[in-house]
Order: C-alpha cells, then structure tokens, then sequence
C-alpha cells in the first residue's frame, strides 16, 4: 500500500506539473494563435462590410458593444482616424508602432505588447488595404488580460477533466491493488503453514494466471509435504513401538535371569553365613 501510494502521487504530481507545463506553453500559444486568427477573421468581416468611410463609426461602435475589441483605423501617414476606446484627437502618430511597421511591408502585422493610450497589455493584429486611393491599417486588438483570463479559465476545466479521469483511474488501480494484496497475503499464509508445519491448502486464485500457477504450486508443495510428514509420524510410531517392544523382551529376559541367581545367591550366603554348620559340611558344600 505504501508503495502503491508514494508511486501514485509521485505519478500524479509529475503528470499534473507535466500537463501544466504543457498547457502554460503549448496549448497557450495554440490558444493565442486563434485568437490572432479570429481577429484576422474579424478583420476581413469588417473590410468586407466597409462601404464608405461614413459608415465606419457605426460599424466600429458595434464591435465594441459586442464583443469589447478594440478596433482602430489609421491612414497612411500613421494618424488615427478612428478608434473605438479612445478620443482620435489625443492619439500619437501610430506609423511607428510593430504591427503597423510589419503590415506596411507584408500586408498583416502583429505584435503583443503594452499601450501606452490604454496603459493595459493587448493583442494587436492589423491588416493594409487600399480604400478610396489611399492606404488604411485596420487594426483590432485584444486584451491580454482578458486572454489569460479565458485561458485559465480552459486550464482550470482541463485539470479539473484530467483530475476527474485521474480519480477514476485511481480508483480503479485501488481496486487492483486490493486484489493483488488480498493474493499475496493468500500466499503469504500459505508459506507460513508450511513453515509451521500446518500443510493447509486454499482454493487457486483465478485473478490471473502467475497467481493461479503460484497458489497451485504451493498447494501441491503443501500437499507433499504433509503426505511426507504422515510418512514420517507413522515410522516414527513404529520406531517408537519397536522399541517399546524390545524394553519390554529385554525386562523380561532380566527378569528371567535374576530369579535364579536370586536363589543361588540366597543360598551361598546362607553357606558362608551360618554358624551351625560345621566347618568340614561348609568346605564340602563349597566344593560342590
């Protein structure tokens, strides 16, 4: 169990951060990719529905209702004509900002960084385009703020999928790992017997096939070794019986022969001993 835990969450923790780490610096770019296109996209639906430039107003105050985009439209020279966040008038020359340099040379322009009308972090993406015989940049931006928001918010939904699934599967390997233990330790007091000398047998384990071939194996072990012990109490029994036998032939034999010397015994020392008996009938006695 022990092992099983520290592997679990030594797994878990390497997934999780593996899985931030890919999110925070993968998916995130992946993300903000889209979110570049979707403005590029934006961008085109605009140009597409720019008729006249007395309809832009409109239009722009629209997309500001909608979705919060920040949309400008400068001209050739880099003055804002319009932008939907902030007064025009007060606006800098915007013919030297990134996205606007890149756009002049490869049509689209873009670029991440800090405006100095909004003081916040934004997205920028703009495109040229002729109107009217001369050159606008039509530029939209997001904020990054906003961005990071949304994408924390797709992070926190995919950890908690991934937790969710994660939970299930150690669950599941909980499970397992009961099983196993539960094998083992069937094992286990299976070795223990047959070191106690109790050869008991469990029924095979049918989980999968190492266990099933180890509990058999051990059951055909215990199952010799206990016809061998009864081998063994039965000639130890007969061993014992013998020699109970042969004490008791060997007591009797003794038995026999200390009678008779018994009575020789008696009288030689009735022979010797007694002072009625003359001295001449003693030594004949002896001699006999």
């Amino acid at each position: 169990k022990q092992h099983f835990f520290r592997t679990f969450i030594f797994v878990f923790i390497s997934i999780f951060f593996s899985i931030f780490c890919f999110i925070y610096f993968f998916i995130k770019d992946i993300y903000f990719s889209e979110v570049r296109n979707s403005l590029k996209q934006n961008i085109s639906f605009f140009i597409i529905n720019l008729k006249d430039i007395e309809n832009i107003d409109l239009i722009v105050k629209e997309i500001k209702k909608t979705t919060n985009i920040r949309v400008t439209i400068i001209n050739s020279n880099g003055k804002v004509l319009i932008d939907s966040h902030e007064d025009k008038n007060i606006m800098d020359n915007h013919l030297l900002r990134p996205e606007i340099i890149e756009a002049s040379n490869n049509i689209w322009g873009y670029s991440i960084r800090f405006s100095n009308t909004l003081k916040k972090d934004l997205l920028y993406v703009v495109k040229k385009i002729s109107f009217n015989d001369d050159i606008l940049y039509i530029r939209m931006a997001d904020y990054i703020k906003v961005l990071e928001e949304k994408f924390w918010k797709l992070s926190v939904q995919i950890f908690i999928i991934f937790t969710f699934f994660f939970l299930i599967a150690f669950l599941v390997q909980h499970k397992i790992n009961r099983k196993i233990e539960d094998e083992i330790n069937n094992i286990i007091y299976i070795i223990q017997n047959i070191k106690d000398k109790n050869y008991t047998t469990i029924k095979p384990s049918k989980y999968i096939k190492e266990f099933f071939n180890i509990s058999t194996l051990l059951n055909e072990i215990s199952t010799l070794l206990s016809n061998r012990q009864n081998e063994i109490d039965k000639y130890t029994t007969n061993l014992k019986l013998s020699n109970t036998q042969k004490d008791d032939i060997i007591s009797a034999i003794s038995h026999e022969i200390k009678n008779p010397l018994a009575i020789i015994n008696g009288y030689t020392q009735t022979i010797l001993e007694d002072s009625l008996l003359n001295e001449g009938n003693r030594q004949d006695d002896n001699r006999e």
